[in-house]
């Protein structure tokens, strides 16, 4: 191991797992920090401390090649948020865990874009969030551009890609909001945010931020259309055909007469730093979702 780059994730919830067998594949020495210890493919040493708790990181040590921030907040409150993402960075930078070059890389989000009304955006787009996550994640960002360590914010869009997915199980359960089907919604499966992050960390250089988004912002009612009509396909013992059809009518309804809300972010710089992406679209990524849900059902 003397020789062998060395990376810590700093919280190590899905992501940061499907990350960490991609890190060990790549000889990184994988070592992962949450609130309790972990094994899995992939991680040589778990940690066992709280980020929002400084007398905890003791067990830590130096020289670190590249150090991956993605905590998650225990709720979704603005202390919580504020905990995690600006006390806890400041906590772990305080230790000199970086070794002399070491990269770190803060996980963001699309949330600190405030655009409302169709606007593509990129990384040079203004930020002026609405909402108390992404006010409190442009904070940390700032953290870590000023921590002096190289590396890159990167703002995903929403993940998904488990069974458990949060679109996938609205929609199985009807449980639909009309008044948010015409929003702009920009995603990115969990092994294409894994993967950004691998590839960024073989780049002698990256942007200080990213977008991690794939190449197809949607609207909702488009995702929830053609995601009732492949569930009925591919799900067929599940006998939703009565429940996809409202839900299919409901999402045919006539916006004509409503402009788009949210945002479409552009990946283009991701695109061109060479990243290749598994799951380019929506469709792609909730094929395998939905093929995932129907091994679970033999």
């Amino acid at each position: 191991m003397h020789n062998q780059p060395r990376v810590l994730l700093a919280g190590c919830g899905r992501l940061g797992q499907l990350l960490a067998q991609r890190l060990a594949a790549d000889g990184f020495h994988v070592t992962a920090l949450r609130r309790r210890k972990l094994s899995g493919p992939g991680i040589h040493r778990s940690v066992a401390a709280d980020l929002t708790n400084p007398a905890s990181l003791h067990e830590l040590d130096k020289g670190y090649t590249a150090v991956i921030y993605s905590p998650t907040p225990d709720k979704r409150e603005a202390e919580a948020y504020r905990k995690t993402f600006c006390s806890g960075l400041k906590n772990l930078l305080r230790r000199p865990i970086l070794a002399a070059g070491g990269r770190l890389i803060f996980v963001s989000s699309t949330a600190v874009y405030g655009q409302n009304h169709g606007e593509i955006v990129t990384e040079d787009s203004p930020t002026e969030p609405t909402r108390f996550n992404g006010r409190i994640l442009l904070e940390a960002e700032q953290l870590a551009l000023a921590s002096g360590h190289a590396g890159t914010v990167l703002r995903l869009g929403g993940l998904y890609g488990n069974k458990t997915s949060y679109v996938v199980q609205k929609l199985l359960q009807g449980e639909l909001d009309s008044d948010t089907l015409h929003h702009w919604t920009n995603r990115i499966h969990l092994e294409d945010a894994a993967g950004l992050i691998a590839h960024l960390l073989t780049l002698p250089q990256t942007p200080a931020r990213l977008n991690g988004v794939d190449d197809h912002p949607c609207l909702r009612f488009e995702l929830f259309n053609w995601l009732a009509l492949e569930a009925a396909r591919r799900l067929p013992a599940l006998d939703l055909d009565k429940k996809l059809a409202q839900l299919k009518q409901l999402s045919l309804a006539d916006h004509s007469g409503t402009p788009p809300h949210g945002k479409r972010i552009s990946n283009a710089l991701s695109r061109s730093l060479g990243y290749d992406y598994q799951y380019p679209d929506f469709r792609t990524g909730y094929i395998a979702v939905l093929d995932s849900l129907k091994l679970g059902q033999r």
